[in-house]
């Protein structure tokens, strides 16, 4: 009432006098801007912020430029603290303003100048996106770039920045006392700003986008505790049904212990875990023990993984030509794919100890080859039992091998494009593929259909994994982003965001809470899956990191990496500081470094007793250089 007659002092009074804890409230620019406008013309708030911002010139494509010149110019010259965080808004700012320029200029020349001046700010951190904005010359562009609809279009998603408090407040005082209203008008409409008490980010984060709708991934329930699986008989034969009842445990009722479990008594959990179940291998000799966890040794047996013994697998006359490889967890055999559509497996040795380690003499032995690809093969798994092998290639198809007959059992297709990874479940029976195609599909050995279809990630997966207790597949795209999904309802239930480029590999750790990716950028970063966060950012690597794995008891992280190099990561224990502040991220240092002389890391793999295999390609050209 004061303030529309115009006794703003006395509503200044009214308002500090109002106010809870004594302090003055004062309001802020953008306020008073639409405060004074409402008194005008009484109309709504939304219109009259609609009205003001046509006012002060929404229509004139050169007004986004200069705005976004000012904000540009101080962001460079604020504070280091606040300067990273303050870059991940530049991004989005940036992208909407030269699509508004595009939108309300009839030229291509006003846009293409914008463009030029500020791409190369972002060159590093949205690669993808920067190329993908430079096709675009004129308004008709936006309506058949499929990028273009995905920000514009009646569905579209919005880029997801996380800020401290205190950065969110200096830029918003900027904004206002400024009057770059367009920003704020853009901030409000393209951008979900989230806002943590916590201190300033000092590294720069990439700006990703979110997925359109309402729900909020990050608020979903994980059932992130792994079950302890009944093992098969000492006969081989496997577990039979009878055996599943075991399974039908309580929920824990304790404090923060209740849902952690996956609810094995409903009925997509109980015909999953059945059919794991009866395909389980026998894990230990007769008069072995009867019921053991299948991933882990008694912890008696177990290699110190801080201070591993490394087995190096090189390949030669293959470099350029193997796409990826893995070892059999007893480290008794050895496969890779190959670009010229064969799949090779290597015996490493003859005979097997109980553990299913190697025993006896290695033997001089050439490669069983696997053909039935029409395409370069990218990626190979092997089941649990280690008796079959699956495959994923160029043209589209998923085999399945059997290794005692050396050919392909059966061919699942599904996808239109390459697959790029295919991975077993843990206990063998299903698994999961990842494509060009932008999707995951899960699978079952026993159906030509994929049974789930995961879409959502906005370029092509590139890695798939199941987490340890099978009800939730994790991907990795290009659009820099990991996903968790649920197996049952087939939902996103965590958006892992913050590499600077395309995620190549992923791993879950033993125990189901933690989850490690590596990326083109050269860095892996570990996020508690519980929380979504990021708790640990390890980035001594100089190239591309292809592979990464937990040890058996999950307190060590091994990575291997482009630049020749294999980096144990000793992160026992190392969480509990930054979980309790979400500020924290600690930066890790690796505790071993091994060196190849000229031979990328293609794959690392923990055994079961904590020996480390590794396997690559024999670079000749860098060696006679």
């Amino acid at each position: 009432f004061l303030g529309a007659r115009g006794f703003e002092q006395a509503s200044d009074a009214l308002r500090a006098e109002s106010s809870t804890d004594g302090r003055r409230t004062r309001e802020s620019r953008l306020e008073k801007v639409i405060r004074r406008a409402q008194m005008l013309s009484g109309g709504s708030t939304d219109m009259i912020l609609s009205s003001t911002l046509d006012a002060r010139g929404s229509q004139n494509p050169t007004l986004f430029a200069e705005s976004f010149s000012t904000y540009q110019d101080w962001a460079a010259a604020s504070l280091e603290r606040f300067r990273p965080e303050l870059a991940c808004v530049s991004f989005p700012l940036f992208v909407h303003c030269f699509l508004k320029i595009l939108q309300l200029h009839p030229e291509e020349s006003q846009a293409r100048s914008f463009f030029n001046r500020w791409c190369n700010d972002f060159r590093l951190t949205n690669y993808r996106e920067v190329q993908a904005l430079s096709t675009l010359t004129g308004k008709a562009d936006l309506e058949g770039d499929e990028y273009a609809r995905s920000l514009l279009g009646p569905n579209r998603a919005r880029f997801r920045v996380s800020l401290a408090k205190a950065t969110f407040e200096l830029l918003i005082s900027f904004l206002t006392t400024s009057d770059l209203l367009l920003l704020v008008d853009l901030l409000n409409t393209y951008v979900s700003v989230s806002v943590q008490d916590r201190d300033p980010d000092m590294t720069i984060q990439a700006s990703n986008l979110a997925a359109p709708g309402p729900s909020q991934p990050q608020d979903e329930r994980v059932a992130w505790r792994t079950l302890s699986l009944p093992v098969a008989n000492p006969q081989g034969e496997g577990s039979t049904p009878e055996d599943f009842p075991s399974l039908q445990h309580s929920q824990s009722d304790a404090p923060g212990q209740a849902g952690l479990l996956p609810r094995t008594g409903d009925q997509f959990n109980s015909q999953l875990l059945g059919k794991c179940m009866r395909h389980l291998p026998p894990a230990f000799p007769a008069g072995g023990p009867g019921a053991a966890d299948l991933t882990r040794e008694p912890r008696s047996e177990l290699a110190d993984a801080s201070a591993p013994s490394v087995l190096m697998t090189t390949v030669l006359n293959a470099y350029q030509g193997m796409t990826s490889s893995q070892f059999t967890r007893d480290a008794t055999r050895f496969a890779a794919s190959f670009s010229d559509r064969l799949v090779r497996v290597w015996s490493l040795g003859q005979g097997q100890a109980a553990g299913g380690e190697t025993a006896g003499a290695r033997e001089e032995a050439g490669p069983v080859e696997l053909r039935f690809h029409s395409h370069s093969v990218f990626s190979v798994s092997w089941s649990p039992e280690h008796r079959h092998l699956i495959s994923g290639a160029g043209d589209g198809a998923i085999c399945l091998w059997d290794l005692a007959t050396a050919k392909a059992v059966a061919c699942y297709r599904g996808h239109a494009c390459p697959v790029w990874d295919a991975q077993f479940s843990p206990v063998g029976h299903y698994f999961v593929s990842a494509s060009f195609d932008r999707t995951a599909r899960l699978w079952s050995t026993d159906q030509a259909q994929p049974l789930r279809i995961f879409a959502g990630h906005y370029a092509d997966v590139t890695c798939a994994a199941f987490h340890p207790n099978c009800n939730y597949v994790i991907t990795g795209s290009t659009d820099r982003t990991a996903r968790l999904w649920d197996l049952q309802s087939g939902k996103c239930l965590r958006i892992f965001a913050g590499h600077l480029g395309s995620i190549a590999t992923l791993s879950v750790c033993p125990d189901g809470r933690y989850l490690a990716t590596g990326s083109d950028d050269g860095t892996a970063r570990i996020w508690d899956i519980p929380s979504g966060e990021q708790v640990a950012l390890l980035e001594e690597h100089s190239a591309a990191i292809h592979s990464l794995d937990f040890s058996a008891d999950g307190g060590t992280l091994a990575t291997g990496s482009a630049d020749c190099s294999v980096r144990i990561w000793d992160i026992a224990g190392s969480f509990g500081s930054a979980l309790a502040r979400t500020e924290e991220k600690l930066r890790i240092s690796s505790t071993k470094r091994f060196w190849s002389k000229n031979t990328p890391i293609c794959s690392v793999t923990w055994t079961r007793r904590n020996l480390l295999l590794a396997a690559g390609a024999f670079d000749v050209q860098h060696s006679l250089s």
